[in-house]
């Protein structure tokens, strides 16, 4: 029976729900979608709140020591970490205050100038001040399994779906409210670097790749839709990491 912790998004949470002989799942769902800002805030937050600059704060302290404190305090058989949109780094306290690494881009126009009115900076995944907060995320990451979880199986989601989004030279957005070209620019480069940087750190990681013709269909599940477009995509998943994880 296993004891279960994801990092991330809807890929981890249902992969996570549908490995065998899960007992008790701890999670950090989901990690707050942001820009690199003075003010951490997701996208759900701020449509919820009105631009609210303390309660985007607020839950993103609350996130931040769930997820520290689930690593300290609760040994777990399995740690599942996914990529899909939230889970590049956790977030970071800093001296003078905060940082939340990560981001989403939306072609909404009223989302657009709330993001604006927030004073939040968009970074992309090359620019430097991006690079350092990943690795500074990523060294956290790894004191908390080192120092608390070593015996725990990483399990990394690989989830391919920007690559497969080229059709006659031309992206398709993959999601309602996400540009399709910034889309593209975080997940074709700064995706596949940052898998590769957690391939690199935790090199005795078991790595799940989701079919790429699931994701390249014209029905493809995406997120959270794949519960409703594809109901045993997920179910398939967990089965195949639950053979992954009882061969390592």
């Amino acid at each position: 029976m296993r004891q279960v912790h994801f990092i991330g998004g809807c890929n981890a949470e249902h992969v996570t729900a549908n490995l065998p002989d899960v007992t008790r799942i701890t999670s950090t769902y989901r990690i707050p979608t942001a820009c690199m800002g003075e003010t951490p805030f997701t996208v759900d937050y701020l449509l919820q709140t009105g631009n609210d600059p303390e309660l985007p704060k607020r839950l993103a302290f609350e996130t931040q020591r769930k997820y520290i404190t689930a690593l300290r305090e609760t040994r777990h058989d399995v740690i599942v970490i996914d990529f899909w949109r939230d889970a590049y780094v956790p977030i970071l306290e800093q001296p003078g205050g905060y940082l939340s690494v990560g981001w989403e881009i939306t072609n909404d126009a009223e989302l657009v100038s709330m993001i604006e009115d927030s004073g939040a900076r968009q970074h992309s995944p090359g620019d430097a001040a991006y690079q350092a907060a990943f690795t500074a995320g990523l060294d956290l990451l790894q004191s908390l399994l080192d120092q608390h979880q070593p015996q725990a199986k990483i399990l990394l989601l690989d989830c391919p779906p920007v690559q497969n989004s080229m059709r006659d030279g031309e992206l398709q957005p993959l999601g309602a409210g996400f540009a399709a070209k910034a889309w593209a620019d975080h997940y074709s480069t700064g995706y596949r670097r940052a898998f590769e940087a957690y391939r690199q750190r935790f090199p005795k990681a078991l790595t799940y790749r989701f079919p790429e013709p699931a994701y390249s269909a014209p029905d493809a599940p995406w997120g959270e839709a794949a519960l409703h477009y594809a109901p045993h995509f997920y179910a398939e998943a967990g089965t195949h990491c639950g053979v992954l994880l009882d061969q390592a």
